[in-house]
């Protein structure tokens, strides 16, 4: 479902782009509360009236710090769905659509003050539901990784520099609190033309990836005073007091990107390289043929207009023959006559000579 849920938010973000929004982010943590809420919903029947309640405790079991908002998307499947696409991208696809169709989803998903969404998905034999989590945060994180040498790398934007200063990042056990690796802005970087930040944590003492043993949290926190003066990158001893501070960011230690979604994404890529490559060669074949037939109506033009001139030459010949034929056919006439008129009177003067004679 990666790639239905990223589809979603593509058209989230073409939709948000049409109003001059920002773009939104998918919270993998709150994708999987929608996930359970959506199932949830399906269960009940409660597709039209969602229970609050409900989600909220789900926010709470989640660990999801942002206030989330609800908006529930829902088609029904034909009989002959089951044979399909067994993911339902089509389906789901048509649910997420329907709330773009509507006037108050539509106001909630290019709201300018949303930036993070969560997409979860339930399905039983007669219909798909999506449900769609936003909230509100000042700081979006895009990169956790571990580098060669075992320190952690963190990347990130913040959404809202005016009123937010990112002070302080930890790595805490979910189990004990006290298990905590805290730092602040001397193992930050932060760029005040793109509002884009760093951080670096020393390596771990054991393992903090995918732990499933005792499972760690990467949080990030802001202040709102002073946000001008944060020391970045400035050496300092200070370990910053979190419970001073306010939470914006809680993730689970796993690595962003996803390195499934890297490997979808440049699958993703690669075929619509090949499509791209394939739609060019069909146009080009197309304008080829095209341009052959164009040739070919030009030169059968070409062979009638040539006939025709052949003909109408023919003919026009044959025209004057029959006029040459016809003023010999005259001349002849006219000498004839001439001769006739010339003996008449020769013959009239023998007779009159002779009777002059007599």
């Amino acid at each position: 479902m990666r790639k239905v849920r990223r589809e979603i938010v593509k058209t989230i973000n073409d939709f948000r782009a049409g109003f001059g929004r920002s773009k939104i982010y998918i919270d993998p943590k709150t994708s999987e509360a929608a996930y359970e809420y959506a199932n949830y919903l399906l269960k009940e029947r409660a597709w039209d009236n969602p229970d609050e309640n409900v989600l909220e405790e789900l926010c709470q079991h989640y660990k999801l710090i942002p206030k989330q908002k609800a908006i529930v998307g829902y088609s029904h499947l034909d009989d002959d769905t089951a044979g399909g696409d067994i993911t339902k991208m089509a389906e789901f696809m048509d649910a997420h659509g329907l709330l773009l169709e509507m006037q108050a989803e539509m106001e909630q998903l290019s709201d300018p003050a949303a930036t993070h969404i969560g997409v979860g998905f339930a399905e039983d034999s007669t219909k798909v539901l999506v449900v769609e989590l936003l909230a509100e945060s000042s700081l979006v994180v895009s990169t956790l990784q571990q580098v060669e040498d075992g320190s952690i790398h963190v990347e990130g934007l913040n959404l809202d520099p005016a009123n937010a200063g990112l002070y302080a990042a930890r790595i805490v056990s979910s189990t004990n609190e006290k298990k905590a690796t805290v730092i602040g802005p001397a193992n930050m970087t932060y760029d005040k033309a793109t509002h884009q930040f760093t951080l670096a944590f020393e390596p771990q003492a054991d393992e903090v990836f995918y732990n499933a043993q005792d499972p760690r949290w990467l949080e990030l926190y802001i202040r709102k005073a002073k946000i001008d003066q944060i020391p970045y990158g400035v050496a300092s001893s200070e370990v910053p007091k979190v419970k001073e501070l306010i939470p914006v960011v809680r993730l689970p230690m796993e690595y962003m990107p996803d390195p499934r979604v890297v490997k979808e994404d440049a699958h993703d890529q690669e075929q619509f390289e090949r499509d791209a490559k394939e739609r060019a060669e069909r146009a080009e074949e197309e304008r080829l043929i095209r341009l052959a037939q164009q040739a070919a109506k030009q030169e059968e033009k070409a062979k009638k207009r040539e006939a025709m001139l052949a003909e109408r030459e023919k003919k026009k010949d044959g025209d004057e023959d029959d006029e040459d034929e016809d003023d010999d056919e005259e001349s002849g006439s006219e000498k004839s006559g001439s001769k006739s008129r010339t003996s008449g009177p020769k013959s009239s003067q023998k007779k009159s000579q002779s009777g002059s004679l007599g």
